[in-house]
C-alpha cells in the first residue's frame, strides 16, 4: 500500500480507461476528478479485509436510499396521473423514462462491483450523500485521509 505523504504527493492521478488511453486528472487544474470514476480500473485504492467488510455495508445502506428515493420519484409520477395533472400517456412515458434512467444510474455504480471498486463507490455514495459523512469514521485513518483528500478536491 501506498504511504498516504507520496500518495498526497502525486499531483497527477493517472485514470486507464478501456485499457486502451491514459487520461491525466490535474487537481490543481479545473478538472473533476469524479469525472472518470464510472471507468476506474485500478489506482491504489485497496482497502483491508475489514475496511472492505464496513465498505459492503454502506453500499448496501446506500443502495438502500438510492431505491427509496427511486420508488419515491415513481409514485410521484403515478399520483400525478391519479389526480388527473398528466393525462395517461404523458404519465406512462414519464413512468417508463424515469424507470429506464433510474436503472441506467443503479447499473453503472453497483454493476461489476469487486473488492478493488468498493473505494470508488463508497466515496461516490459520500458525495451524493446517500449516506452520513459520519460513518467515515467506521473506516480506518488512512482511509478516511484519502475519503477527505478526493472529497475536498471535488469541492474545488
Amino acid at each position: 500500500m501506498v504511504s498516504l505523504s507520496d500518495w498526497l504527493k502525486k499531483i497527477v492521478i493517472f485514470v486507464f480507461l478501456d485499457n486502451q488511453q491514459i487520461n491525466h486528472i490535474k487537481f490543481k487544474g479545473k478538472r473533476n476528478p469524479f469525472l472518470f470514476l464510472e471507468k476506474v480500473k485500478s489506482i491504489g485504492m485497496d482497502l483491508s479485509k475489514s475496511d472492505k467488510k464496513v465498505a459492503r455495508e454502506l453500499i448496501e445502506k446506500g443502495l438502500e436510499t438510492e431505491f427509496e428515493e427511486g420508488l419515491s420519484e415513481f409514485a410521484d409520477i403515478i399520483a400525478d396521473w391519479q389526480s388527473g395533472k398528466t393525462s395517461i400517456k404523458d404519465s406512462y412515458y414519464g413512468l417508463f423514462k424515469s424507470v429506464a434512467e433510474f436503472d441506467k444510474h443503479i447499473g453503472r455504480r453497483y454493476d461489476r462491483m469487486t473488492g478493488s471498486n468498493y473505494f470508488w463507490i463508497v466515496l461516490q455514495l459520500f458525495v451524493d450523500k446517500k449516506i452520513p459523512l459520519s460513518e467515515m469514521d467506521r473506516f480506518a485513518p488512512d482511509v478516511q485521509m484519502r475519503f477527505r483528500f478526493l472529497m475536498d478536491k471535488h469541492e474545488d
